[in-house]
C-alpha cells in the first residue's frame, strides 16, 4: 500500500510536464516490455489511450529510479525481504549479480523509496542497489524532458 501511494506521489508530482510531452507526440507511446510483469495488458492499453504520459513516466522509472554503488547512501535494507507486489510471500529472488537497469525491473519489487532521502539495499555481493529520492528521479525526469 505503502509502494502504491508513493508511485501515486511521483504521477501527481510529474502529470503536468508529461500532459505536455506527451500531447506533442502524436505517436502511441510504447511501454518498456518489463512493465507487462507489473500491468495487465488492459491496464497498459488504456495508459496508452487515456494517460500517455504515465508510460512515459514508467518507461523512464524502470531504468532511472536507482543505480548499482560499491557504495551505500542513506539507510540500508537487506533485499532479502523485499517482496513481490502480486505476491507477499515470494520474496526477492533474482540474480543480483545480472541486475542491471536495461533487464532489472524493480517496480514488480515492494521497494521502499522515500520523498528526500536515499535507501540501499545490500546485495550482497559487495554492491549496493540505491534507490534515488523521489525528489532527485523527478529532478532529473523533467530535465531530461527539456534536452
Amino acid at each position: 500500500m505503502k509502494n502504491q501511494l508513493l508511485y501515486l506521489m511521483i504521477f501527481v508530482l510529474l502529470i503536468p510536464s508529461l500532459k505536455v510531452s506527451a500531447q506533442s507526440n502524436q505517436t502511441k507511446l510504447t511501454p518498456d516490455k518489463r512493465l507487462q510483469e507489473v500491468f495487465s495488458k488492459q491496464e497498459l492499453n488504456d495508459m496508452q489511450t487515456n494517460k500517455p504520459e504515465s508510460i512515459v513516466l514508467y518507461n523512464y522509472l524502470i531504468e532511472n529510479a536507482y543505480y548499482i554503488s560499491d557504495k551505500a547512501e542513506g539507510p540500508i535494507e537487506n533485499i532479502k525481504y523485499v517482496t513481490l507486489r502480486k505476491d507477499f510471500a515470494i520474496y526477492f529472488n533474482e540474480d543480483v549479480n545480472a541486475i542491471s537497469p536495461k533487464t532489472f525491473n524493480y517496480l514488480k519489487y515492494n521497494f521502499k523509496i522515500d520523498n528526500l532521502h536515499y535507501i540501499s539495499y545490500s546485495l550482497g555481493n559487495g554492491k549496493y542497489l540505491v534507490f534515488y529520492p523521489q525528489s532527485v528521479t523527478t529532478t532529473k525526469f523533467n530535465s531530461n524532458k527539456t534536452k
